[in-house]
């Protein structure tokens, strides 16, 4: 018995149309032991068995790459997946995950021997909404392109607002109702309450009764005029740049403190102008996450992450105090159909 060792090579791409393309190269024929035959030991292994060998693994080649479109299309699922992922989901009451994908792409195709992979890349612009269901009109699939990388990172931007009315119980709840010995005296704060100011400042109203040496006292409001910022390090909003001024019609006020009690109490009340936030942030994770891990189609599902919440920047608003954050974390497509 003879014997020959032939092979064949494919590389495969990925097409326009969500297909699998191949281009296949026969190699040359290796034969292990001559073909001699009649009496005389004629070898007729390179004038006769080479080329009929060899054009056979050339029209193999062939029928592999005109089938293996036919075979490996991935179109279908695309076309699932893509449409799923622009139907709104809800993340919480009257609040909508909203994905709009902008463009997919298939990264090279990495393997060896009969087990190949890829990674689908989509790209979108993610962003949660509060209020009624949104409209999202529909995309068509574009058509497929290739990604030099897999990057599975998700950024998904939603506003926290958080009521007025909620930041004043809660700064009273922190601050209120209880006094102060403060350098010339005592304060007793009562209540505080936040609200818009001018030129997208923000005010706290304070109502106070300070308690000094002799007759000075001042039993009133007083307010601190500023800008709301983001600490990362406490994961608190302060109010910063803080203007300090007193109810009009009290001026009486200036009169009874002297310089030291007036800066102690405008002190006192600048430690009162902040509040966390790392609880009513943090319970966005579990609920973006949900918004990302869910089937889109039968044997297609997403799957995702949230790592960090991210607050970016805080915007005062009609009726609340509006925290723009960012969720971070990666999201991955599983076909599993398609294995």
């Amino acid at each position: 018995m003879r014997d020959a060792t032939i092979e064949l090579q494919s590389r495969f791409d990925w097409g326009e149309d969500w297909a699998l393309r191949s281009k296949t190269v026969a190699r040359p024929v290796e034969f292990g032991r001559p073909c001699e035959v009649t009496r005389l030991g004629i070898d007729i292994t390179e004038w006769k068995l080479r080329p009929i060998v060899e054009e056979q693994l050339r029209n193999a080649a062939k029928i592999i790459d005109h089938n293996t479109a036919k075979l490996a299309t991935i179109r279908p699922y695309a076309q699932q997946v893509w449409s799923s992922l622009q139907a709104p989901v809800s993340i919480g009451p009257k609040t909508w995950l909203v994905i709009d994908p902008v463009d997919v792409a298939l990264a090279p195709i990495r393997g060896s021997g009969l087990n190949v992979t890829s990674a689908l890349v989509l790209h979108a612009r993610t962003r949660a909404v509060v209020g009624d269901k949104p409209a999202t009109p529909v995309k068509p699939l574009p058509a497929l392109r290739t990604a030099s990388t897999a990057d599975t990172g998700i950024r998904v931007p939603f506003d926290l607002e958080v009521p007025y009315g909620e930041i004043s119980r809660l700064l009273t709840e922190q601050f209120g109702k209880r006094s102060y010995a403060i350098e010339g005296g005592t304060l007793a704060v009562d209540t505080l309450r936040l609200s818009a100011g001018a030129n997208g400042r923000l005010t706290i109203e304070a109502a106070i009764d300070y308690r000094g040496r002799g007759f000075k006292k001042y039993r009133g409001l007083v307010y601190l005029d500023g800008v709301a910022k983001f600490d990362p390090a406490t994961s608190r909003v302060i109010i910063d740049d803080l203007e300090y001024s007193i109810d009009p019609k009290r001026r009486g006020f200036v009169r009874a403190l002297d310089r030291v009690a007036h800066d102690a109490v405008r002190a006192r009340l600048r430690d009162s102008a902040r509040w966390p936030v790392a609880d009513q942030i943090a319970s966005w994770k579990a609920e973006i996450e949900r918004g990302v891990t869910r089937p889109l189609a039968p044997g297609v599902s997403l799957r995702g992450r949230v790592d960090s919440i991210e607050p970016v920047m805080v915007t005062p608003a009609e009726n609340g105090v509006i925290i723009r954050v960012v969720a971070v974390g990666s999201a991955q497509v599983d076909i599993i159909a398609f294995r």
